[in-house]
């Protein structure tokens, strides 16, 4: 069987959202493996410049690189 693996960056604080991503998974259980891993997103100044901004990608980046299976 297939496995499927979701990498995002941060948590889905919406709680329609995480019902419609439970009930993703539900469904693609029949075909699939599947699993969603959630990474710690990187915090960000109010207003960031360009370079903070680039450092706050490659750090986050980094972080869904290593998640992945």
């Amino acid at each position: 069987m297939q496995s499927v693996t979701v990498v995002c960056v941060g948590k889905c604080k919406e709680n329609h959202w995480r019902d419609a991503c439970r009930e993703y998974a539900k469904r693609l259980s029949a075909y699939c493996r599947f699993s969603i891993v959630e990474v710690e997103e990187e915090r960000c100044p109010d207003r960031p410049n360009e370079a903070q901004i680039a450092l706050v990608l490659q750090k986050e980046g980094e972080r869904i690189i290593k998640a992945i299976p």
